[in-house]
Parts: structure tokens; C-alpha cells; sequence
């Protein structure tokens, strides 16, 4: 056991944590800034991997990957440290399976809808977004329908402004896509809000030409990563410091780890999800966290050619049925989305992400067999499985967030404004309590820097 003061302690080392630290030790270069990490390696749900690709071992991202020509934050700190990006293809045809399992193919930003569905949908958008852009961002409670709509579920706006029984499977589906949720453990405040720090609902579903998802970072987000690292020091980013106790004192905090260790400091930068894991003394007066996704299990295949851009299909694919499955906690249709997912230096493959929840439990060969399938099964072809390369990663254990019938009691509005305000000198990090794109790369940072300006006005003057 070991005894250690600093003027800033940060609680986890996603990307979110490390610009945190990074922003400190920029403005501040005499500052002490040590980054506690639970887990043996840094980046959170950010890591670059090495696969055998069609030009040799190559290099992709895995978990969060994808930023935006429009994510101000993320897009400065990529152009500061030297980096480059290059565009995600999504040129040519896309499959939409439906509930019923019929495979719909098209082209464009208009799915293959029944026109009815597609005008019903079209209302249902519109209506969000507006009430999106009627939400407070800085202070949740004070949005104008704050309490009804901490009441109200996605499922009950749903039944009020849909008629179509497509519209509603298809917000069905794009709930579970974009948050992880049913819509009857979402609450319409939670929801509005997330699509509110995006701009709209058109922006929050990577739409054409809003600059959500449409670029990758060459050589992986993980240099972002390291980069940030290295600027606070290695020394000073701590990896297997699982904390399990924040005690504030007399102005300042002391950290204690699972290993006994102590850390003793001016504040405190919590840059992660706040679960019960961590006692925190005296208690919060107000909980940080509301219900969020299962990172569930992705996997990559690589090749010598892509077969199916010479066929003439971005590989785009969005499987109804899986994320209906995985909402309801099935897993008769496991894999619910593909795409194009080809290096930067041009090494052909593919990206999917299973939802079945069963999937961690399956071994790595079964999952392989099951996306070998599917894969012959969407492009009707042998060559899509005369691969190069699988692997596939499980996020399921990061940041386990408890079930969402434990938050029946809590007020969406109250904890997204407490996400955003420091109690006492701890400060809150981490992309869920973004302002700008959040449960994005561009969330992570834009949380981390603002948590740091917080500390640096507030304690290192």
C-alpha cells in the first residue's frame, strides 16, 4: 500500500479521462495530474488492433472508431497531434432486413419502407427534433417540459405519434441501435437531450451530410490515445488502480484502490460511469447515471478483394430483426448491423456488431460460423466466406451500468444537470455527460475539456 498527493486526480483513462489530463498539464504545466485506470490498458472502448489483411498485418479500429467532419472537439485534438482521417465508404447499394426477415435492397437515405410508414416516419422526425432543440443542455430541469417529459417513455411518445405498425418497429429498431434501450426503459427527457447535443434528430443519426460518422482516423483512434498519454506522462497515468472509494475532506479528496493505495488531491475528475461499485463519502446528493447500452461483441473479417464493391453494395446492412431480438433478449437473429470497414491502406473488410446477448457466451469459432452465414446469406455469394481473417471483441464487461428497471424512480432531467456540476471538488468527465455529440468519440472530448476548465478556474488558479 502507497500514499500519493497530487492536484488533480482523474478516475478513468478513456479517451474522455486522458484529455481531461492533457488539458490540465497544457494550461497548467506545474500541475500534478495522475490518471487512475482500472482495467490493464488505457482507451476505454477505444482500441486499435492488429488483423492479417489482404496487404499484410494492417491495422483497424475496434469499439469506437468513427468521428465527424463537423465534431469540432475531436476534429482539433486529431489536427493538433499531426493525424490524419480518411473518408468511410458507404457508396453504392444497402440491405434492410425487416421484422418479417425479407432483405430490401436501396440506395440513398431513404429506406425500403411502405411510402405510408416512410410519411408517418417523417412526422415522428420532425416532432423530435423539435423537441430536441427545445431542451435546456446546460440545465436539464430548467427545459420547459422537463417534468413531463421525465415521465413520459419513448414507447408512450411512440403510441401517441405513430399509426403505422412499421414506423413504430422502426423506432423500435432505431432506439435499440442508438441507445441499447426498449423504448419502455427510455425516458423521452434522456432521449431528447442526447439527440439535442447533436443539433437535431437528422445530425444524431449520422443523416446525409451532417458530419456524425463519415470519417476514420488513419492508424487507428488508439494513437489519440497514446499521444494523450504521453503529455500527461506515463508515469502518471496508473493502469490496474481500480478505485473503489472517493472520500472528500477538508477541501480536498482522497482516492483509495481496490489494492489499498491512496490518493490524495485539490479535486477530482470522475471520468467514468459513477456505478455502485465506487463508494463515494459523504454520498452523492443526486446519482450520475441513467440507463445506457451493452457494448456487446463486434467482430471483423478481412480479404484479398472486396467483393462487394465490384458488385456494387457499400455492405451497409441493417438487420430488423436482430435489434428487435436483442431489445426483447432473443437471439434467434444474432448480428445486427454490417458495413464497409476497409483500412486505410486499402485492405478489404468488414465490421459487425452482434446483438444477441448470448453472443459473449458462444465461443469465438461459433460466433465465426454464425457471421460466416450471415454473411453468405446477405451477399448470396461463396466468396463471402472465403475470408483472411476473424476476429471479434467483447465489450460487454466495460462499465456494466445496472438494469433499467432500477431507475423507475429517478428523474432524467434532475441527473443529466447533475452530470454537468460538480459535488463538492468532484467533477464529472466522460461522453455521457457531453454537451456537444454525445456517446461519441467527439463526446469523450469535448466532456473531458470542459471538466478541465471547470478544475482550472475553480482550483488551479
Amino acid at each position: 500500500m502507497s500514499s500519493s498527493e497530487a492536484d488533480v486526480v482523474v478516475i478513468g483513462a478513456g479517451l474522455s479521462g486522458l484529455t481531461a489530463g492533457y488539458t490540465i498539464r497544457k494550461e497548467k504545466p506545474s500541475s500534478k495530474v495522475l490518471v487512475l485506470e482500472a482495467t490493464d490498458r488505457i482507451g476505454g472502448p477505444v482500441q486499435t488492433v492488429k488483423i492479417q489483411g489482404a496487404n499484410g498485418e494492417d491495422v483497424w479500429d475496434v469499439g469506437a472508431g468513427r468521428v465527424g467532419t463537423k465534431q469540432n472537439e475531436i476534429m482539433g485534438l486529431i489536427q493538433e497531434f499531426g493525424l490524419e482521417t480518411y473518408k468511410h465508404f458507404a457508396e453504392g447499394k444497402k440491405f434492410w432486413i425487416l421484422v418479417d426477415g425479407t432483405k430490401k435492397t436501396y440506395s440513398g437515405k431513404i429506406p425500403p419502407l411502405p411510402y405510408t410508414s416512410l410519411v408517418d416516419l417523417l412526422r415522428y422526425f420532425n416532432k423530435v427534433d423539435g423537441m430536441s432543440k427545445k431542451v435546456n443542455l446546460k440545465d436539464a430541469k430548467a427545459t420547459p417540459k422537463a417534468e413531463e417529459w421525465d415521465n413520459l417513455t419513448v414507447d408512450e411518445l411512440k403510441k401517441k405519434t405513430l399509426f403505422t405498425q412499421v414506423a413504430k418497429e422502426t423506432i423500435d429498431v432505431m432506439t435499440g441501435m442508438f441507445f441499447g434501450l426498449k423504448c419502455t426503459d427510455l425516458s423521452v427527457m434522456q432521449y431528447a437531450y442526447s439527440i439535442g447535443t447533436c443539433g437535431g434528430w437528422n445530425a444524431h443519426i449520422g443523416g446525409e451530410g451532417t458530419g456524425r460518422m463519415d470519417l476514420k482516423v488513419k492508424g487507428g483512434v488508439q494513437q489519440l490515445v497514446e499521444k494523450l498519454s504521453e503529455h500527461i506522462g506515463k508515469d502518471n497515468v496508473i493502469r490496474n488502480a481500480k478505485v473503489c472509494s472517493i472520500e472528500q475532506q477538508s477541501g480536498q479528496a482522497v482516492v483509495t484502490t481496490d489494492s489499498g493505495n491512496t490518493y490524495t488531491a485539490k479535486c477530482i475528475i470522475f471520468a467514468c460511469i459513477p456505478t455502485d461499485a465506487v463508494k463515494f463519502s459523504p454520498p452523492l446528493s443526486i446519482p450520475r447515471l441513467l440507463p445506457s447500452a451493452d457494448y456487446g461483441v463486434q467482430f471483423i473479417v478481412t480479404y484479398q478483394k472486396s467483393f462487394w464493391r465490384e458488385a456494387g453494395n457499400c455492405a451497409e446492412v441493417l438487420n430488423m430483426q436482430a435489434v428487435i431480438d436483442f431489445t426483447l433478449g432473443r437471439d434467434d437473429h444474432p448480428i445486427v448491423t454490417l458495413f464497409d470497414h476497409t483500412s486505410a491502406n486499402g485492405s478489404p473488410a468488414l465490421m459487425g456488431v452482434f446483438g444477441a446477448r448470448s453472443a459473449k457466451d458462444k465461443s469465438v469459432e461459433d460466433r465465426k460460423q454464425l457471421v460466416l452465414n450471415f454473411l453468405q446469406e446477405i451477399f448470396e455469394t461463396d466468396e463471402a466466406k472465403n475470408i483472411l481473417d476473424y476476429k471479434d471483441f467483447s465489450w460487454t464487461s466495460y462499465e456494466k451500468v445496472p438494469p433499467p428497471e432500477t431507475f423507475k424512480e429517478t428523474k432524467p432531467s434532475e441527473v443529466l444537470t447533475a452530470m454537468t456540476r460538480p459535488e463538492g471538488v468532484i467533477h464529472w468527465a466522460g461522453t455521457k455527460t457531453a454537451m456537444a455529440w454525445a456517446d461519441s468519440l467527439n463526446g469523450a472530448v469535448e466532456a473531458g475539456q470542459r471538466a478541465a476548465r471547470e478544475v482550472i478556474a475553480t482550483h488551479l488558479k
